[in-house]
């Protein structure tokens, strides 16, 4: 009896795993105009998904760099900066991509160049050591030359205009070539440029000090730019006229931003010499056979 049951149990065991693995009947064979179809249907829904820009090969190639023990090198991530701006100028990244790639870089530049004033303050060199004398040593009261220490390399991270070279033109100039305001104020039309001469004479900015270069307009005007432009930038839609950029010293009070090497890059790429351009105007033009008479 129990080897009865024992074989009942073995054999409904294996109907069930008969029932489990009872192949499905095959799906229909398509046709080719259905095959077709579906083609076109998945070439049309990628085409329509529209175009996109990824992450900046420079951004990129830094982040690379940082896995293989490379990110320290203050000249590499001067390129990812200028990378990450350069995408952003040319509206191949938007505001909130910008956004976090530049926080993670103003992260990186505070810790390869820390703004840490304990630390300046105790690699301060004096010139009274440097000749090997010490006049503190014997008097406190002893006044001593310190020694203003180049910082040249240093990336700082500070807010920059969204104006067309404004450090090497004038302001007039820098607005009107600059593709956000130009869009903003449609300065195409003359209404455009009458409303920015009327935000430069509200702003209580001349056109003669406008005109001039940048660098030698008055120390006053420069310094209350930002604070004029964010009264009246709501009138015009200059609402977002800044954002947040990264500047380089050179030297010891020259500064560059990534900005300016973005648009210098640009037109170094894209534009060509005279002398390109003429050699390639000869080799366009045919030649002619000089028997013709």
């Amino acid at each position: 009896l129990q080897g009865d049951a024992a074989a009942n149990e073995q054999n409904q065991e294996q109907e069930e795993i008969e029932e489990d693995v009872t192949p499905t009947p095959p799906e229909p064979m398509l046709s080719p105009r259905e095959l077709h179809r579906q083609r076109r249907e998945r070439l049309r829904v990628y085409y329509s998904a529209g175009s996109y820009f990824g992450s900046p090969a420079a951004f990129v190639s830094y982040h690379l760099s940082t896995q293989l023990r490379f990110g320290n090198v203050g000249d590499l991530l001067w390129l990812a900066c200028v990378g990450v701006t350069d995408a952003y100028l040319h509206s191949r990244i938007d505001v909130a991509g910008y956004t976090a790639l530049a926080m993670e870089l103003s992260d990186r530049c505070d810790r390869l160049y820390p703004n840490d004033v304990y630390q300046r303050v105790s690699n301060a060199v004096y010139a009274e050591h440097l000749v090997g004398t010490d006049p503190t040593a014997t008097n406190n009261n002893v006044a001593t030359t310190q020694l203003r220490l180049s910082e040249n390399g240093r990336i700082l991270t500070e807010k920059d205009y969204r104006f067309f070279l404004l450090r090497h033109s004038s302001l007039f100039d820098s607005m009107v070539h600059s593709n956000y305001v130009s869009t903003k104020m449609k300065l195409w039309t003359n209404n455009g440029m009458q409303k920015l001469q009327e935000l430069l004479a509200k702003m209580g900015y001349p056109l003669t000090e406008c005109r001039q270069p940048f660098a030698f307009m008055k120390p006053k005007l420069r310094r209350r730019l930002r604070e004029m432009i964010e009264i009246h930038a709501e009138e015009y839609g200059l609402d977002n006229f800044e954002f947040t950029s990264f500047f380089r010293i050179t030297g010891y009070n020259s500064l560059i931003s990534a900005s300016d090497v973005s648009y210098a890059v640009t037109a170094l790429l894209e534009v060509e010499s005279p002398a390109t351009a003429s050699s390639n105007a000869r080799a366009v033009t045919p030649t002619q056979d000089g028997n013709d008479g």
